[in-house]
Formats: C-alpha cells, sequence, structure tokens
C-alpha cells in the first residue's frame, strides 16, 4: 500500500512542477540534446525534461500497481 502511495504523489508532485516550468519554458521537449541551448534556457529545459520524463516512468509504475492491486474487482461474484 506504501509503494501505490508514493507513485501517486510522486506522478502528482513531477506533473504540477513540470506543467508550471513548461510555461516558462520556450524550447520543446528535449532540447537540451540539441545542443543549440545555453544558460537559462538549457537549466529550465532540462529541468522540465527531467520532470516529464520522471512523470511518465511514475504514472506507469502508478497505473501498474492500481492494476495489480485492484484485479480482484473485476472478478464477477457468483
Amino acid at each position: 500500500m506504501l509503494q501505490h502511495l508514493f507513485f501517486g504523489k510522486l506522478k502528482t508532485v513531477t506533473q504540477m512542477i513540470a506543467i508550471i516550468l513548461a510555461f516558462i519554458d520556450t524550447s520543446y521537449y528535449g532540447a537540451i540534446f540539441d545542443g543549440r541551448l545555453t544558460g537559462y534556457t538549457y537549466w529550465i529545459n532540462f529541468f522540465v525534461t527531467m520532470m516529464m520524463t520522471i512523470c511518465v516512468i511514475a504514472t506507469i509504475f502508478s497505473g501498474y500497481d492500481y492494476i495489480k492491486n485492484g484485479k480482484d474487482l473485476f472478478k464477477e461474484e457468483k
């Protein structure tokens, strides 16, 4: 149960941070890998890219955990 809560909370926090930073970022996702960004724009895009990536991974684990722990809810009672 604790792991279940952890991934859900991690997903929510990283998602909110990523959305706020994405409003500030003028570059596309992963632009840091092009090598064209410097200074402020590099670091904003770096943090947006990291937060979005962590959010996607946490969403996958959280969804898997929900399905794994809730599979009994889908069984029909006879």
